[in-house]
């Protein structure tokens, strides 16, 4: 399922890239601190049947009030808002389910990208937003996308032009932060080389076409602009869907620095992302 060609070719789009950023506008965010945002992590590991009310739990913990949004018969996306000043808003999404029938308990994929929502939300809030921020939780993801199907095709025509961006966070922590280049919108990668400039984070293009879909997917059907932040790389590709998907396969630095680019990164989208761009 892997093949070395995508690495390098997102490597160099990547390069190319950093080498044309411009100046970027000044944007600070107070950091929660690492363990506020471990600790968040190790709640995930709990009977999937609990996987749902566990990421209720996180999000008011964080002090979001919650919506849900039906998806199947036992299981609904879970919504957190950030009401910004305007209607325009940017998604930021990861998935709770995950494929318990191998051995691993789902901590990589995806609670590693579910647990950073509460966090981003928490951090977020503490500044007046410009956007909506929409923190989801999807369900079925791995039965087909079908939390983020249900969100993007049951908002109305109006509500789902208001979505200037999707950011999605799958598979946290198992090195440090990696983008899926070839999908990804480039505006959105430019802004993302930026925050990891800015932070001193490393940041490295990993398509990962060949290994499986995500949740972008859906966005992508309505030409909504998207990324992906993961950390895959040819190495960790087995933890997926197998044994080795438990919570000690995150590295605590690795996710740790995530959590602060995609904070620093959704502060700087805020200030200059204008209907769909710049």
């Amino acid at each position: 399922m892997y093949n070395p060609w995508m690495l390098v070719r997102g490597l160099v789009y990547l390069l190319l890239l950093a080498c044309t950023a411009g100046a970027g506008t000044t944007v600070s965010v107070t950091l929660l601190p690492a363990d506020t945002v471990m600790k968040r992590l190790s709640e995930g590991l709990v009977a999937e049947s609990r996987r749902e009310a566990a990421v209720e739990a996180l999000f008011q913990d964080s002090g979001c009030t919650v919506s849900l949004e039906k998806v199947g018969r036992h299981s609904d996306n879970v919504i957190c808002d950030l009401a910004g000043e305007t209607g325009d808003a940017i998604v930021v999404g990861a998935h709770y389910d995950f494929v318990s029938n191998r051995g691993g308990n789902g901590m990589v994929d995806d609670w590693s990208g579910v647990a950073a929502l509460a966090s981003l939300f928490e951090t977020l809030k503490k500044s007046p937003r410009h956007h909506t921020f929409r923190f989801v939780a999807f369900a079925q993801e791995e039965s087909g996308l079908g939390g983020s199907e249900r969100f993007v095709h049951d908002r109305k025509t109006d509500e789902t032009h208001g979505v200037q961006a999707f950011v999605n966070l799958e598979c946290l922590g198992l090195s440090e932060p990696k983008v899926w280049a070839n999908r990804a919108d480039r505006r959105l990668t430019m802004d993302l080389l930026r925050a990891a400039q800015a932070t001193q984070i490393p940041l490295a293009g990993m398509n990962v076409d060949f290994v499986g879909d995500d949740d972008s997917r859906s966005f992508l059907w309505k030409k909504i602009p998207v990324i992906t932040i993961h950390s895959l790389t040819q190495e960790t590709f087995p933890v997926l869907h197998g044994p080795g998907d438990q919570l000690k396969a995150v590295n605590g630095k690795y996710y740790y620095d995530a959590y602060r680019l995609a904070a620093f990164y959704l502060a700087y989208l805020d200030e200059v992302w204008r209907g769909g761009g710049k």
